[in-house]
């Protein structure tokens, strides 16, 4: 099955994206502002799985768990069953946030 997509947003998501790594990296903040209903739920929903994402794949496992934590939940209240789905099998590869001081990949991944 492919990754939905939101059609029309690529500007957007990439630009949610940098935003997002210099926070981290500079201790900035996203603040989401515009009128009702025209997306910014999902916007940033889908910018927090595509961060999240990313953190993992760095083996970030702490950092991903961390900030994928509400990307699911934040999928359910739009009704987008699809990314949620997606959001809490990326949540599954990171693990649990508190599992390992170490920043320790999900069991078994470790040798």
């Amino acid at each position: 099955m492919a990754a939905p997509q939101l059609i029309g947003r690529d500007a957007e998501v990439g630009a949610l994206d940098e935003l997002f790594i210099r926070g981290r990296v500079q201790g900035q903040a996203v603040v989401r502002t515009g009128e009702p209903g025209i997306g910014k739920s999902a916007l940033l929903a889908v910018a927090g799985l595509a961060y999240g994402g990313w953190l993992r794949r760095q083996h970030r496992y702490r950092e991903a768990s961390e900030a994928l934590h509400a990307v699911p939940e934040a999928f359910d209240r739009i009704g987008a069953v699809t990314w949620a789905s997606l959001a809490r099998a990326e949540l599954n590869a990171a693990g649990t946030a508190g599992r390992d001081p170490q920043n320790c990949p999900p069991p078994g991944a470790c040798r």
